[in-house]
């Protein structure tokens, strides 16, 4: 999280974070995975991992 002055934060997510939760993941699946967070984030629920990981899975699902 940062705060960007007294009346604003900002939270920041990276493709590296994707990539560290969902290791399957090439670099540009993990931007779109952000991408589509941004699109459509719930802000009841907001972004966590466990968002993350539904939104790759769906998809891109884990290889077997």
């Amino acid at each position: 999280m940062i705060q960007i002055d007294d009346n604003q934060i900002a939270l920041h997510w990276t493709t590296e974070d994707v990539m560290q939760q969902c290791n399957w993941l090439t670099k540009k699946q993990a931007q779109d995975v952000l991408y589509t967070c941004l699109r459509n984030h719930d802000a009841n629920i907001g972004v966590n991992w466990d968002v993350i990981e539904c939104i790759a899975e769906y998809n891109y699902p884990e290889p077997t």
